[in-house]
């Protein structure tokens, strides 16, 4: 069974998203933050379900898709370590070139 780690970069991502959707549309913000947080638990039975990142460029990403939001994890041993959590619209390479350039922000 592997485990499931958030790294601070996704948690943090999350919390943007929770928040503006809590703005944006309060009725539902709970229930998408409810489903982006637990999506992930498949992957302590089944890591490599998420698809591959084809768009990325970067070998051994994967994802999970949740509604139009995109949860990008890497294996690593025993463990599935959530990288980003993004809205699909945005390109990956730039949410992972921010992560690389900026990572205090």
């Amino acid at each position: 069974m592997a485990q499931v780690v958030w790294s601070e970069r996704a948690r943090d991502q999350l919390r943007v998203i929770v928040s503006y959707l809590a703005e944006r549309v309060p009725l539902t913000a709970t229930e998408w933050a409810d489903r982006l947080i637990s999506a992930p638990d498949i992957l302590e039975q089944l890591p490599e379900i998420g698809s591959p990142v084809e768009d990325a460029g970067v070998p051994d990403l994967r994802e999970l898709l949740v509604g139009p939001y995109r949860i990008v994890y890497t294996i690593r041993g025993e463990e599935c370590h959530i990288l980003i959590v993004f809205h699909a619209h945005r390109d990956i390479a730039n949410v992972l070139f921010d992560d690389l350039w900026n990572p205090d922000d």
